[in-house]
């Protein structure tokens, strides 16, 4: 017959069920439900790294790097004019080339997003994007259309203006 405990008094805290004797489940999981995530200012105290005409060295490739830095961004629109399904500010390790734009996640070798410099038809600054300063938009041949964030107006015009001049080179 079970033990009775007198009024108000609590169990050692082993809940046991009579027929099994083992422990209840419980009810919140024993692993973190929270997503973690790791940013590139962290690693480096000037967010915006700049490397001008300078060689890339991972990996056998040897392309000539234009600009490089940390820049958060938001898609507006995909291709094709359709509205993106996520619009919210995501921040990237940027690479501009001679040849292509892409956006790398964390420490990826493999970017998440990259596009030939002939895909793309506007850059320009976002005058009319209030919610953030510092924000150029870059608009692509096929509809999509994104904003990037920056850290000052420095960084933004050298931005602007280094996708512009390697956009033109090429046109």
């Amino acid at each position: 017959m079970p033990e009775s405990l007198p009024l108000g008094a609590k169990s050692g805290g082993s809940f046991r069920t009579p027929s099994s004797g083992k422990q209840k489940a419980k009810r919140t999981p024993s692993f973190t439900t929270r997503r973690r995530t790791h940013s590139f200012r962290k690693d480096e105290p000037d967010s915006n790294n700049v490397k001008q005409d300078g060689a890339q060295e991972n990996d056998n490739e040897m392309r000539m790097h234009v600009l490089q830095g940390f820049l958060e961004r938001k898609s507006v629109f995909q291709s094709g004019g359709k509205r993106a399904p996520v619009r919210s500010w995501r921040g990237f390790n940027a690479v501009l080339t001679k040849d292509n734009f892409s956006l790398y996640k964390e420490d990826s070798r493999s970017p998440s997003f990259c596009a030939q410099m002939s895909e793309i038809s506007v850059v320009e600054r976002a005058t009319d994007y209030v919610k953030k300063r510092f924000v150029f938009r870059l608009v692509l041949n096929d509809g999509g259309v994104m904003l990037f964030s920056t850290d000052t107006s420095e960084s933004l015009n050298r931005w602007v203006d280094a996708l512009n001049t390697v956009r033109e080179t090429l046109c």
